[in-house]
């Protein structure tokens, strides 16, 4: 069963947030009514941290409390929550695009016209002799020229904060596609299995892989210790446990653990005697996800995979042994 961590993804838009703030010295990038975009005031609400607290919730609620299940009902609330989160995140990533291109330019040319129309106030006032028109044209002009440096120093520095920024963006776009990972792999128990007899399953395994085809144990050991590796790269522990029931466990070819232990079946009566240290294997995470087994915890996917790459690197030896006493076939 897929897991959802609590509250994780306000979490990660906190951490991003803080991330950026590290980096920078600056608060999130969002809309704002003076300093441009980098600045710290008059901040518009970006929505994404609402976005995020409904998909907790969502993820939360997503399984039956009683029974442990997906349900129709939290998938499809948590459907809407990651539509949700995406639209937000899209509006505040486009409207950091567009800023970037536009707000800059535009908010330094309005501060420049500014600046010329207060020196033209001046002007005028020297030309009147007017001394208190000239102080308050002169005071004008200082705010205004102010104002045109402290913009082009906020530009100049968001130009330094451009890394940050797409680490920023990179983490928004990163998750609603593993939530819509997630998702799936919580809507998959809501989809009825077809039920199968041990028996009518290793009638099915024998037949896949050939009858006592040595050749079937080192192919198939050789696949087993490849998607072993691969479970291993995974760098999150829902990942391996994801990986682990796909590849390891899953239905038809993907079920290569259970075809080779059929296959071996095949061969019992060749068996060596480490075969016992096999079966120990076999038995513990061969069944682990089917019959009565206990499902495996994520916490122990990697102890599991490390077991079971020295068991068929085992199997592949005895099929390499057997293929060359019977000359290849049996």
């Amino acid at each position: 069963m897929p897991r959802a961590l609590h509250k994780q993804y306000q979490k990660q838009w906190t951490k991003a947030k803080e991330e950026y703030h590290t980096a920078t010295g600056s608060k999130r990038p969002g809309e704002n009514r003076l300093w441009g975009l980098f600045g710290d005031r008059f901040q518009k609400s970006t929505e994404i941290g609402d976005a995020c607290k409904l998909v907790d919730d969502a993820l939360e609620n997503i399984t039956d409390k009683k029974t442990g299940l997906a349900t129709k009902k939290g998938i499809d609330k948590a459907k809407e929550a990651l539509a949700n989160l995406t639209a937000k995140k899209d509006t505040y990533l486009t409207r950091l695009d567009r800023d970037l291109e536009v707000e800059g330019t535009k908010l330094a040319a309005l501060l420049a016209k500014e600046t010329r129309e207060s020196r033209k106030s001046l002007t005028i006032a020297e030309k009147k002799q007017d001394a208190k028109a000239v102080k308050a044209a002169e005071k004008a002009l200082d705010e205004a020229e102010k104002k045109e440096l402290e913009h082009a120093a906020a530009m100049k520095a968001a130009k330094s904060k451009t890394s940050a920024l797409e680490a920023l963006k990179s983490a928004l776009n990163r998750w609603p596609r593993e939530l819509d990972q997630l998702i799936d792999a919580f809507a998959a128990e809501l989809v009825p299995k077809p039920k199968q007899s041990d028996e009518d399953l290793l009638k099915a395994m024998k037949a896949m892989v050939g009858k006592g085809d040595p050749s079937g144990v080192i192919r198939l050991s050789d696949e087993i210790e490849k998607a072993c590796q691969a479970i291993l790269k995974e760098k999150t522990e829902d990942g391996r446990l994801q990986k682990y029931k796909s590849s390891l466990y899953g239905d038809g070819n993907h079920a290569l653990m259970r075809r080779l232990g059929a296959l071996l079946e095949t061969l019992r009566k060749s068996y060596p005697p480490e075969q016992k240290e096999w079966q120990k294997v076999f038995d513990k995470y061969g069944n682990a996800n089917a019959g009565g087994g206990t499902a495996i915890e994520a916490k122990d996917v990697e102890k599991a995979v490390k077991k079971i790459a020295v068991a068929v690197g085992k199997t592949k030896n005895f099929g390499t042994a057997m293929k060359k006493e019977h000359g290849g076939g049996m």
